[in-house]
């Protein structure tokens, strides 16, 4: 089953089948957007169900953000209260997991992502930068440079986004936004990242920003009942 927030303090319980078939209406349309909707079709609802605990406002805005022209505007901010929703249906996104964490997949709960994300606010020792990736006002991911090293001067970088804003340039954009933030306000050298061989996607999508691929640690991820390659991609700065 899967629960959407209808209007204020109204939730809908709907199965994967009973979504698909009222999402032919035009109410839950506007409700869930075209590309939570698409999902429930899928038979992903149980997969997603902790993940769309989300206002419709904040579904059917991102969906209809993302639908516009090409002119949109991509934006880097810091994490707001208002955006905790889509962080947490993105972390906590078991079918996308080993894409965004080393760790192993696990339930996470509203709690805990909330308690980790002000342990890490709180902890100076150890030097990140997070941005919130904004598309015209709305939240759709996250990018962040951490594991600094201060002698050498690179950092990784890592970025997660909603599905409905993937595959379209924003991830693209926001590598370009972040690697000119580390080269010119953090006078970094190289910025890095590590993704799972098979996720060609996100491949182009680093090569677009301008990453090339630089090694392969063989068999070093386990992905679903797989073992997988871990490509090793970075971009240096020019001067």
């Amino acid at each position: 089953m899967i629960t959407f927030i209808i209007g204020t303090g109204t939730t809908e319980t709907l199965s994967p089948r009973q979504t698909a078939a009222t999402y032919r209406s035009s109410a839950l349309r506007m409700v869930i957007g075209d590309s939570a909707a698409r999902i429930a079709e899928r038979g992903l609802a149980n997969q997603y169900r902790r993940c769309f605990h989300v206002s419709y406002v904040t579904l059917a805005r991102i969906d209809r953000i993302l639908s516009m022209s090409s002119s949109r505007a991509i934006t880097l901010r810091p994490p707001s209260e208002e955006d905790f929703d889509i962080l947490f249906q993105i972390a906590a996104d078991l079918t996308t997991w080993e894409e965004r964490s080393a760790a192993s997949p696990a339930p996470l709960g509203r709690d805990t992502f909330k308690a980790r994300l002000s342990q890490a606010d709180a902890d100076g020792s150890a030097k990140s930068v997070r941005f919130v990736i904004d598309v015209d006002g709305a939240a759709v991911g996250s990018v962040s440079l951490f594991d600094f090293d201060e002698l050498a001067r690179h950092a990784e970088v890592g970025i997660a986004l909603v599905p409905e804003a993937r595959g379209n340039g924003i991830g693209t954009e926001a590598l370009s936004q972040i690697v000119e933030f580390a080269f010119v306000r953090c006078n970094l050298r190289r910025v890095h990242l590590q993704v799972i061989a098979s996720n060609l996607g996100a491949i182009r999508a680093y090569e677009k920003a301008g990453f090339v691929i630089e090694g392969r640690l063989r068999q070093h991820a386990w992905v679903r009942g797989n073992y997988e390659d871990i490509v090793v991609m970075g971009i240096l700065r020019s001067a």
